[in-house]
């Protein structure tokens, strides 16, 4: 199952229905025993709507706990960092059985670099990378590997 943002819409933030979709995705990936990969360019949740995304059980933080849940079940979970993943949308590549991030485009940040300047905080490696692909292509082929090492059909 494949779940992408788009960045080029509000910065990939995630609205109501992006929540929504996401969900369904997730859902039909458990009950069909799919891998989930998630193509992630996102900067968490769009905050002036943050009311809406938060509320419930079933909304945003429900996809952290479906992630965790269908790893712990032997789905894998694996994700590409095509961009900017700032705080909720750090979480998805964080939480990911593996990640595979682009190098010179792909990051992970809880607050950005601004925020983290402003407070003057040093700025270090936030995330350590298991594989970093030097051009998008390759992203495809680490991808690929790491998928067959995971022998999750073995499990099911």
């Amino acid at each position: 199952m494949f779940v992408a943002n788009d960045p080029t819409t509000k910065g990939g933030t995630y609205y109501p229905l992006t929540v929504k979709k996401h969900l369904r995705a997730q859902e039909i990936a458990s009950e069909c025993k799919l891998p989930c990969i998630y193509l992630v360019d996102s900067g968490g949740a769009n905050l002036p709507r943050q009311a809406d995304v938060f509320p419930d059980r079933d909304n945003f933080g429900r996809i952290f706990y479906n992630q965790a849940k269908m790893s712990s079940d032997g789905i894998p979970q694996i994700a590409v960092v095509l961009g900017s993943c700032t705080a909720g949308g750090a979480y998805i590549p964080a939480m990911a059985d593996e990640s595979v991030i682009v190098k010179g485009n792909g990051t992970i940040f809880l607050a950005g670099p601004p925020l983290v300047k402003e407070r003057r905080y040093l700025l270090r490696t936030l995330v350590e990378h298991q594989y970093i692909a030097r051009y998008q292509e390759s992203q495809i082929i680490l991808h690929k590997m790491k998928f067959m090492d995971l022998s999750w059909g073995e499990t099911l």
